[in-house]
């Protein structure tokens, strides 16, 4: 790719109006299932901010975990040999500040639970992404990623390693670059700064090794980001007042 074509591109893309980067605004929620011989339980934890826009569509004034707790009870469902498992129980639990957690349980009867649907916050927010893990007898067997056009786990079998969800976290973090205009120009900016496409491969692959090695050592608590810092100094460098949302509070999740 000559020069003259990697400047045309970022013209065109200035030339682009100005839209909100969805990639960095990106809803999302996470759970920890643990299922038993017949019965399985789930603990739900999400940012307060992604809760916000459910209280645009309610009929009253109520709060936030309140809310939460009876729309994601509607939109929960766990299924076993064809038949919907009873939902046994439900209750809102202590969370980090920022985060609220809500316990569901659910009775299978006879036949252990095959099947969880999750549709909680997809009506509202397309691009929400949950993220999700299964323990069987305090093991960790399985984890998926549930998305508007995926809501359903299939939760049988999950012994072998062909169920770990790899491809689908490949998945996110392509569509994550691609719908951001920042993340596209800075692309672009390296190729325009590098003057080659393989120095700019180079380039990409340093940041995306840094990055992921970040991340990492933020998750293991090796390090420790102050978290309004952080948003304080994404929202002036985004120019907008939508937070950046990461898998950075992972950390604070129950296990």
């Amino acid at each position: 790719m000559t020069r003259a074509a990697i400047v045309g591109l970022c013209i065109g893309l200035m030339l682009i109006p100005a839209t909100e980067s969805s990639a960095h605004s990106r809803s999302e929620s996470y759970s920890h299932w643990h299922a038993d011989e017949n019965t399985i339980t789930g603990v739900v934890t999400i940012p307060v901010r992604d809760v916000m826009v459910l209280h645009e569509q309610a009929a009253v004034v109520r709060p936030s975990g309140m809310l939460f707790q009876d729309h994601l009870q509607a939109m929960t469902e766990v299924s076993a040999n064809g038949e919907s498992c009873t939902r046994s129980g439900s209750n809102i639990l202590q969370a980090a500040s920022g985060f609220i957690r809500v316990e569901l349980m659910f009775d299978c009867a006879t036949h252990p639970p095959q099947r969880l649907k999750l549709r909680a916050m997809f009506d509202v927010a397309p691009a929400h992404a949950h993220y999700a893990k299964l323990y069987q007898q305090g093991q960790l067997v399985g984890e998926a990623l549930i998305t508007d056009t995926a809501d359903t786990w299939e939760i049988t079998g999950l012994e072998s390693a062909a169920s770990w969800s790899f491809g689908s976290f490949v998945g996110i973090g392509i569509e994550h670059i691609a719908s951001g205009f920042d993340h596209v120009a800075f692309l672009l900016g390296l190729l325009l700064i590098a003057g080659s496409f393989r120095r700019c491969i180079v380039a990409v692959t340093g940041f995306t090794l840094g990055h992921s090695i970040s991340l990492a050592a933020a998750v293991l608590g090796y390090v420790h980001a102050d978290g309004k810092l952080v948003e304080a100094l994404n929202t002036s460098c985004h120019g907008n007042n939508q937070p950046h949302v990461s898998l950075l509070p992972v950390r604070y999740l129950p296990g």
